[in-house]
């Protein structure tokens, strides 16, 4: 027994000892994988803000402050929004319109939508073009993985800081989040971030001054060893061949009773949610407009998504709707989901549904990024005309 204890005793050390030059080396060459394997732009660097979550850590490394068409000229950037002045600086008036949403409306981000133009930006340039003689400021509080929970507390915080005149919400996709997680299924969790609350049971997301898992003593996945096979593992999956459409099922799915009743509570969140956001503008003396958003494949069946996706001539686009549409039941949510949304924003005169009333964005993948679920600078153009034609 004691020669088994003194072996295994031995072992642990070995193991332990090469686990820590193995660290090591990871840690010198973590740079060169990264610069290797990685996507052109790295992951979010986020960091935990009490009031409202999680915000983007704005002198992060990963950020491309300088390259970022959203913030370029920006008066100020905050961890949590940007703040940008269009048309005729000068001005002693200013109309100031505050934006929310998720990794679409995102200013700060260095991927998705973010790095091609979000509809903030666009919406601040068509004001510009048509009144070059007025002063508009657009303070953008998007962040990816965001819902009407996340924008709603950060509304809040606006309205300490800012007093716009208009608020604008673009939400939708991402209500999903409470059909989805079981971490939703306990009411005290509704306004808990998704980012946070999923991080807590994994490192989802860098947050560089918070570890969210618990830990008591040694903690593998806070290393660089497991950082690094993370890299991996999303480069090598990214690089998987082509699935064959034709063995995949091409029929609808029937959502049972159990999902359907997990989709209509998101809905009624989703519904509560915008309703708070619009009193407290109002206490504010802010007119507050809700925009549900395109959506690829919008009321589309398993075998349109199909034939859109044969005109998706993008590799990783192609993989991308693959997984996310054909292979899960994702379609049927969706367009359960929205059909939800569109009933309730029909109820309201501050909600408009532009997913049904753009529908070339939920068409054509030429207004979308590689994953076709965010839109691109095309995309975000058109979304931001039809947002323009609705406050103006």
């Amino acid at each position: 027994m004691k020669n088994f204890v003194k072996y295994l005793s031995i072992n642990f050390g070995v193991l332990f000892i090469f686990l820590c030059f193995l660290e090591v080396i990871a840690i010198f060459s973590e740079p060169i994988i990264k610069k290797r394997f990685q996507q052109k732009y790295p992951e979010w660097e986020l960091v935990f803000n009490p009031s409202v979550g999680y915000a983007h850590n704005k002198n992060g490394a990963s950020l491309f402050y300088k390259n970022n068409p959203n913030i370029k000229n920006s008066i100020s950037i905050s961890d949590l929004y940007s703040h940008k002045i269009y048309g005729n600086q000068e001005s002693k008036f200013s109309f100031i319109i505050s934006t929310f949403g998720g990794s679409t409306t995102d200013p700060l981000g260095n991927k998705f939508s973010g790095f091609n133009g979000t509809w903030p930006d666009h919406l601040g340039k068509i004001f510009e073009e048509i009144n070059p003689l007025e002063k508009l400021e657009i303070i953008n509080y998007g962040i990816g993985g965001a819902n009407s929970s996340g924008e709603l507390y950060r509304l809040i915080s606006n309205f300490i800081t800012h007093k716009p005149n208009v608020v604008i919400s673009l939400n939708g996709l991402n209500e999903i989040y409470f059909s989805e997680l079981e971490e939703y299924k306990n009411p005290d969790n509704i306004y808990a971030p998704k980012m946070l609350i999923q991080t807590i049971n994994g490192p989802l997301l860098p947050l560089k001054n918070k570890i969210l898992y618990e830990c008591k003593y040694f903690c593998l996945r806070s290393t660089k060893i497991w950082k690094i096979a993370g890299i991996f593992k999303k480069y090598y999956k990214n690089k998987k061949k082509f699935i064959n459409t034709y063995n995949l099922k091409k029929d609808n799915f029937v959502l049972n009773q159990k999902t359907i009743k997990r989709l209509d509570r998101a809905a009624d969140i989703w519904f509560k949610n915008i309703q708070y956001m619009n009193q407290i503008a109002l206490i504010n003396d802010s007119d507050y407009y809700v925009f549900i958003q395109p959506v690829f494949g919008y009321e589309k069946s398993r075998q349109d998504i199909l034939d859109l996706i044969e005109n998706v001539k993008t590799e990783k686009k192609f993989k991308k709707i693959l997984i996310d549409y054909i292979v899960t039941d994702r379609i049927e949510k969706n367009n359960y989901l929205f059909k939800r949304l569109d009933k309730f924003c029909s109820k309201l005169n501050y909600c408009f549904n532009a997913a049904k009333a753009v529908p070339v964005l939920n068409n054509d993948g030429k207004f979308y990024t590689n994953d076709l679920g965010h839109l691109n600078s095309k995309g975000n153009l058109k979304l931001a005309e039809y947002i323009f034609s609705q406050i103006k």
